[in-house]
């Protein structure tokens, strides 16, 4: 058949018509594939806003959530849950952020108990006492949102199915979980004195990312808890917020007990009547001593001092035995006892040479206090801790570095050590929860 130019011109039509039918039906069928390494569910196309970053959108009885990356240099992904039954207002006061570090699923600890007059036992923790135990302390869900980090992709995935599977509402009214593998733990602990130091870093670096990655405008108060902080007392978070409430409406001196006597075999100027409210001395986080009216180191104090406002609160750490095992909550610069020299001085009264003159452990500044009275602290640690929301907008994070000079390695101002130290600069206070407050910690 001879082909004219005509025929020839419809023959090629017909080519790229299929040609491009073609390319169209594998490129719906390719984006049409359930992603890669997700069980099967509900997927929905990701919101514009969070193109190209979104992968995928999950959701089951009571908790919705949606995958995103967190950015392509750390290869960390985030997920996004949101309460069906609790959504979170966008008005809702005095809003909680829960933050938590959990790099694995052993982070939450063991607990041995020997005293068998106690009950003792043996227990391992798991994400489900985590949540259960928040649960306990009665928050409406509308009023807190989690924060969660790890290191690991196991418990990544941990973590989702247990929040998707939990037989009722999240105590909750949203959660970001976050997946960073890029800045990982340092192995050994706070505890081993090579590593210290650096792992004080790194813990620094992933507590500030976790604060930029979750707070936002609707959060006033931000709860620092340790995975293995494994009992609360009841209505520790209301405490909180009542406390910061409280140094809003009102000068707090009247509930600071700034001296306390300390019983360290020395005659040391702290004689204050044990437990009696008394105009506190210049916080010690204030480096500069300058004019403002807030008196010296040695307990003078003038007329025109109030008590600064609250900006973080802690309270007293123990384990299931007694043993206090926080080595984060200070008065002083001086030297810190070791944990054996101050279980000595906290079990038997014992004293040492130069005790005085050495930093006082909140343990050591409780006795004597009643449940609504407030410790002057000049550092705290970071298993329980309340920050005000408004510092951290304003500039406050846990330090990378040193922050002052010493001649001994703690106190010197890096992680949780520098957050009195700065806030003190930034016009704020830290204290300890007076009288009976105190956790629990896991013994492993």
């Amino acid at each position: 058949m001879k082909v004219t130019p005509s025929r020839l011109l419809v023959s090629r039509r017909a080519q790229a018509s299929l040609v491009t039918l073609a390319v169209t039906t594998l490129f719906l069928a390719f984006n049409t594939l359930s992603p890669v390494g997700h069980p099967s569910g509900f997927y929905t196309s990701p919101p514009p806003t969070h193109r190209p970053l979104a992968i995928s959108a999950h959701s089951s009885t009571y908790v919705k959530y949606y995958e995103t990356a967190l950015s392509s240099s750390t290869g960390g992904r985030r997920r996004s849950f949101t309460s069906l039954t609790d959504p979170p207002g966008a008005t809702a006061a005095q809003r909680i952020l829960l933050l938590t570090i959990a790099d694995d699923l052993d982070t939450f600890g063991e607990s041995t108990l020997r005293d068998a007059r106690r009950g003792g036992y043996n227990r391992t923790w798991t994400f489900n006492d985590y949540i259960a135990r928040v649960r306990a302390q009665g928050m409406p869900a509308s009023q807190m949102s989690l924060g969660l980090l790890t290191g690991s992709l196991v418990a990544f995935e941990n973590y989702t199915s247990t929040l998707l599977a939990l037989p009722r509402a999240m105590p909750w009214s949203s959660a970001e979980i976050l997946y960073l593998p890029s800045l990982p733990l340092v192995p050994g602990g706070d505890n081993d004195a090579g590593n210290g130091r650096r792992t004080r870093q790194y813990m620094a670096r992933l507590r500030n990312y976790l604060m930029a990655s979750t707070l936002s405008d609707r959060y006033a108060h931000l709860v620092w808890l340790d995975a293995d902080v494994v009992d609360l007392p009841r209505g520790l978070f209301a405490r909180f917020v009542e406390v910061a409430g409280l140094s809003d409406r009102q000068d707090i001196k009247s509930l600071v007990v700034a001296s306390v006597r300390v019983d360290d075999g020395s005659d040391s100027d702290e004689t204050g009547e044990a437990g009696a409210p008394m105009e506190p001395e210049m916080p010690l986080s204030d480096p500069d001593g300058d004019e403002s009216g807030q008196g010296q180191h040695d307990g003078t104090v003038k007329e025109t001092q109030v008590a600064r406002p609250v900006g973080l609160l802690t309270l007293r750490l123990q384990n299931a035995s007694g043993r206090d095992v926080d080595r984060g909550s200070w008065r002083g610069y001086g030297r810190r006892p070791t944990a054996w020299e101050l279980s000595q001085i906290l079990d038997k009264g014992h004293s040492f040479k130069g005790q005085k003159d050495w930093a006082k452990a909140l343990a050591q500044l409780l006795p004597g206090t009643r449940d609504e009275e407030l410790i002057q602290l000049d550092a705290v640690g970071g298993s329980v801790l309340y920050m005000r929301a408004e510092l951290v907008r304003e500039g406050l994070v846990f330090p990378v570095y040193r922050i002052r000079e010493g001649d001994h390695e703690e106190g010197n101002g890096g992680e949780t050590e520098g957050l009195c130290y700065v806030a003190g600069r930034m016009g704020w206070g830290c204290y300890g929860l007076g009288g009976s407050w105190h956790a629990l910690h896991a013994d492993f």
